[in-house]
């Protein structure tokens, strides 16, 4: 009796440890950061942080050689470096690339072996014929929600951008035409954290640029939930759904 308490007692334990993981995992935010920059060399580092970045993932990378870092509690806990890879590394991957492949190919003899016992063979759509038909559902109050779904998702990144850079072409003239587009584009879009200035008497490119998001998993479960659940859209995976069960049948 004693050890099923107990037993019980873990249980409980370990079920409550999941459901405080899940909970802090739809309402704790995750952060996005990126930088890129030249100046004569190309550098930059990316991360994706929770919990306040108590964790994170991050690579830091040149144009020689990329490193994937994992930290907790905002120690290094794990480093791998992801490109130049080493010689082991390539045949190694080389290896489970062909494995792979052969497995693969023999799941399809295997099917297709039994397909050909069937004695009633029924003519198979092609992905091509799948994509006219599921395209020529997307009536035009489908592609509005389904516009406003990815805008109102692209809202909820709380996207922060800062660009900052010179450039200048061996014509002059091309370095003020584009100039001109630049500052044409920047104006109406309002990107104030956009500086771009054009250097007339050399070539190349120089810069950096910033960029930052934040996204809480709750609120994009909740967006697509309540675009999936829109009349419109509603009507086309019950039309999918009933298809595919016909075809199963």
């Amino acid at each position: 009796m004693v050890f099923v308490c107990i037993i019980a007692y873990i249980l409980s334990g370990i079920i409550a440890i999941f459901t405080f993981f899940i909970f802090l995992l739809l309402v704790v935010p995750f952060n996005i950061e990126a930088e890129v920059a030249n100046n004569d060399v190309l550098h930059g580092h990316a991360t994706v942080s929770w919990l306040l970045g108590l964790t994170s993932v991050g690579l830091d990378y040149t144009i020689d050689q990329g490193n994937i870092i994992l930290k907790l509690a905002r120690l290094s806990v794990y480093r791998k470096c992801a490109w130049p890879l080493s010689k082991e590394e390539k045949e190694e991957r080389k290896e489970k690339k062909e494995t792979k492949r052969l497995k693969t190919e023999e799941k399809k003899a295997a099917k297709k072996e039994k397909k050909e016992k069937k004695k009633e063979k029924k003519p198979k759509e092609s992905a091509w014929e799948k994509t006219l038909r599921v395209y020529s559902n997307l009536t035009p109050q489908l592609f509005q929600e389904l516009i406003r779904y990815f805008i109102r998702i692209v809202r909820s990144l709380k996207i922060r951008a800062k660009v900052s850079g010179r450039f200048g072409f061996e014509n002059p003239a091309d370095t003020g035409v584009v100039f001109g587009f630049i500052q044409a584009v920047k104006q109406p879009m309002r990107f104030k954290a956009v500086d771009i200035q054009p250097i007339f008497d050399d070539t190349g490119v120089w810069g950096s640029a910033k960029i930052s998001a934040r996204f809480w998993f709750i609120q994009i479960i909740f967006e697509t939930l309540k675009f999936a659940f829109k009349k419109c859209v509603r009507r086309l995976w019950m039309q999918e759904l009933k298809i595919l069960v016909f075809e199963r049948r």
